[in-house]
C-alpha cells in the first residue's frame, strides 16, 4: 500500500513562510485563548490529520500529490511576484487564482461549511421522502422485504424528527470542494487585482479562514457576500507587510500598489490604512475557525483579539 501523509496542510507552507519571524517561526493565537500563542516553523503549523480523510487511505496521497505538483508548484511564480511587488501575467494569474480557489475549501471552516449545507439538504431530502408513508414504506419494502411495518415506521419517525444523523461520504465531499475551489478560482481570475502594502508597525496577519470577502455598502456575513456580485472585494494576506486586494468592478484600475503615501479609495473618499489593516486584522480573528497566525508575539495583537472576545460574550447576554 502507498505510504499515506497523515498530517497535511491546510494552508501551504510556501504561503505561511511570509508571516514568520526573524527567527523563522508563525506565531499561532488559538481563538478560544489568543492570549496564550506558540511559535512554529511553517513546516509545523496549519497542518490537520488526514485531511482528505477518503474512502482508501491510498487517495489521500494522490490528491496531495496532485495539489502540490499541479496546483501549488505552478502557482508559485505568480506568488513571488506578487511578494516582490509585481503583478503576474494572465497566465501565472489563472495558476495563482486555482491555487487560493482550491485551498480555500481545504480550510477546516470551509469544509465545516460544506459538511453543515450538505448535511441541511440531506435532511430536507430525508424529510420529504418520509413524508409520503406510503412511497416510503414501498421503497423499504423493496429493499428489504423482511422488514415489518411497525421497523418500517420506526426508521420513517426517526428521518422526520430529526433523529437520524447524516455524514457524507468523503469521497463526494471531495468532489464537491473541487469543484467550488474551481468556481472560486474562476471569480479571482476575472477580477482586478491590487496590493496593499503595510510597516512593521502595522502587520497583517491570516487565518484558518484565509480569504476575507467583503462588500463597502452591504454589511454581511462571509458565506453571504457572493463573489459575482458588483463591487465585491476580497482581501488575503500574502505576507505580515502585503496584502493581495481583489476588487469585482470593471472600473477599478489595478496594478497598483497602495500604501501610506498611496491609500485605497472607497466611495471616492480615501481610506486610513491602518484602519483598514486593523479592520481586516480583526475580520480575521473573527472569521477564523481556531487560529489566526503573525509574525510575532503581539501584546497588541492580544489586547484586540481579548476586546473581540469580550464583545461577543456581552453580544450573547443580549440574546
Amino acid at each position: 500500500m502507498t505510504n499515506t501523509k497523515k498530517r497535511n496542510h491546510y494552508i501551504t507552507r510556501k504561503f505561511l513562510e511570509g508571516f514568520c519571524d526573524n527567527d523563522g517561526r508563525v506565531w499561532t493565537y488559538p481563538k478560544d485563548s489568543p492570549s496564550d500563542p506558540f511559535a512554529n516553523r511553517p513546516d509545523d503549523t496549519a497542518v490537520i490529520n488526514k485531511l482528505y480523510h477518503l474512502q482508501h487511505d491510498e487517495n489521500i496521497t494522490a490528491v496531495e500529490d496532485y495539489f502540490s505538483d499541479k496546483v501549488e508548484t505552478p502557482a508559485s511564480n505568480a506568488l513571488t511576484k506578487l511578494l516582490n511587488k509585481k503583478f503576474p501575467n494572465a497566465e501565472e494569474k489563472e495558476k495563482l487564482s486555482l491555487f487560493l480557489g482550491l485551498q480555500m475549501v481545504r480550510t477546516p471552516s470551509y469544509i465545516n461549511h460544506l459538511n453543515i449545507e450538505q448535511s441541511r439538504y440531506l435532511r430536507s431530502h430525508a424529510h420529504t421522502l418520509a413524508s409520503n408513508k406510503e412511497h416510503f414504506y414501498e421503497s423499504y419494502k423493496s429493499f428489504d422485504p423482511n422488514l415489518s411495518e411497525d421497523e418500517i415506521e420506526e426508521v420513517r419517525q426517526s428521518m422526520l424528527t430529526d433523529e437520524f444523523t447524516y455524514k457524507i461520504n468523503n469521497d463526494y465531499l471531495l468532489k464537491i470542494m473541487l469543484d467550488l475551489g474551481s468556481i472560486i478560482a474562476s471569480h479571482l481570475l476575472h477580477m482586478k487585482w491590487a496590493l496593499i502594502e503595510s510597516d512593521s508597525n502595522n502587520p497583517f496577519i491570516v487565518s484558518d479562514n484565509f480569504m476575507h470577502i467583503y462588500h463597502p455598502k452591504i454589511n454581511d456575513g462571509f458565506y453571504k457576500i457572493g463573489l459575482g456580485i458588483k463591487d465585491v472585494c476580497v482581501h488575503i494576506p500574502i505576507s505580515n507587510t502585503l496584502s493581495l486586494m481583489l476588487v469585482n468592478n470593471d472600473q477599478f484600475k489595478e496594478g497598483i500598489v497602495f500604501n501610506i503615501n498611496n491609500p485605497p479609495v472607497v466611495n471616492n473618499n480615501s481610506v486610513e490604512l491602518e484602519q483598514l489593516i486593523e479592520s481586516f486584522n480583526k475580520s480575521m480573528f473573527i472569521k477564523c475557525y481556531k487560529y489566526v497566525f503573525a509574525n510575532s508575539n503581539s501584546e497588541k495583537l492580544k489586547q484586540c483579539f481579548h476586546s473581540l472576545l469580550e464583545m461577543a460574550k456581552e453580544f450573547e447576554k443580549t440574546k
